[in-house]
């Protein structure tokens, strides 16, 4: 498996395939060649996605479908149920997994172009 992703953690196998089970965070600074993230954002027409906001706060979520996010503003730490917290933040591309519980702790307002699929 071949990734650019520049941080995985394991949420929980469960017996699913691994990539059902992560929350996946890459970002420009992670990128061997940057300019390749903002091609990639781009072609994929990230600023046209729907956009979510968020205060500063806690909230429990449960993702009923596969969801991929480019964070714009603010700061937050999302853990798993069972799981490590991770730490996102401006300029973060996230993919969450369908299925995944966790709670959000957003430290800073948060802003997200966000895609389900």
């Amino acid at each position: 498996m071949v990734s650019v992703a520049g941080v995985r953690r394991d949420v929980r196998a469960c017996g699913k395939q691994k990539w059902k089970t992560e929350i996946d965070v890459m970002n420009k600074e992670k990128m061997k060649k940057q300019s390749v993230f903002e091609q990639i954002l781009e072609i994929r027409e990230v600023t046209s996605w729907p956009t979510w906001d968020s205060e500063a706060k806690q909230f429990p979520w449960t993702y009923d479908e596969h969801e991929e996010c480019y964070i714009t503003e603010g700061r937050a730490t999302v853990t798993p149920e069972g799981g490590e917290p991770v730490d996102i933040g401006q300029g973060d591309f996230v993919t969450f997994p369908k299925g995944m519980s966790c709670t959000w702790d957003v430290q800073e307002p948060l802003t997200k172009h966000f895609n389900h699929f």
